[in-house]
């Protein structure tokens, strides 16, 4: 592959190929990715060894975002020996990423590792009777709480819906309560939308709603306890 000069106004240097005899001198150690999968949102660290011949070293964090890193040089001592980086990078979303660590001034010759992001597991939602025969309320795990979700909606399947935050309970999160005006059985829906620096995600989960419901009417829950003290 022949070398490909470019000439700036205080520097000129070559992309290098594998080929290239210089090479040797000019390159990026194995790098470590540590953890390389793992449950979104995913923080991973980046450590490698470059030679000081490379005055700086970038880290592509899979199309997210590029770091740079100076590597000490001196120019009358050559190349002396490796220096130790690392970067450290979270990824929001679920996904495959390719992070490419290599030479700044030679973006064509760089290292690769793969990092592979699951999403967390399906919030699992449980409908629960509110302070009447026809108010109700989902509840799931106290887990769900401390994800970077940004808001979420429910369809109550009766066709109308509800954007909210979910209101600790304790050993349960929950959504707010909601009057039903028809009897009969009805697919609550909810979606929660995950939000990232770079990226964003939704997921969605479902339970079926009974009213009238079989629960206490007086049932003290967050919104019903309430109301209950002034009936």
């Amino acid at each position: 592959m022949p070398r490909r000069a470019f000439a700036g106004t205080v520097l000129t240097f070559a992309i290098l190929s594998n080929a290239d005899p210089l090479f040797a001198q000019r390159q990026v150690s194995e790098i470590a990715v540590t953890p390389s999968n793992g449950i979104a949102p995913l923080r991973v660290q980046v450590a490698g060894s470059a030679t000081d011949c490379l005055f700086q070293v970038f880290g592509d964090m899979g199309g997210q975002v590029v770091y740079d890193v100076s590597i000490p040089y001196d120019p009358n001592a050559g190349c002396r020996g490796w220096w130790d980086f690392e970067f450290d990078h979270e990824f929001s979303c679920p996904g495959t990423y390719v992070i490419k660590v290599g030479e700044s001034l030679a973006p064509g010759v760089y290292r690769s590792a793969t990092v592979t992001v699951v999403a967390p597991s399906i919030p699992q939602l449980t409908a629960e009777a509110g302070a009447s025969a026809y108010e109700a309320y989902v509840t799931t795990t106290p887990d769900i709480a401390i994800r970077p979700i940004e808001t979420s909606n429910i369809d109550w399947g009766d066709g109308t819906s509800t954007w909210f935050s979910w209101e600790d309970q304790g050993s349960a999160i929950a959504s707010p309560t909601h009057v039903y005006q028809v009897d009969g059985e009805y697919t609550a829906t909810v979606t929660v939308y995950y939000t990232g620096r770079y990226c964003s995600y939704t997921q969605t989960s479902t339970t079926t709603v009974t009213v009238p419901n079989p629960g206490n009417p007086t049932r003290s829950t967050t919104w019903g306890g309430v109301k209950a003290m002034y009936r």
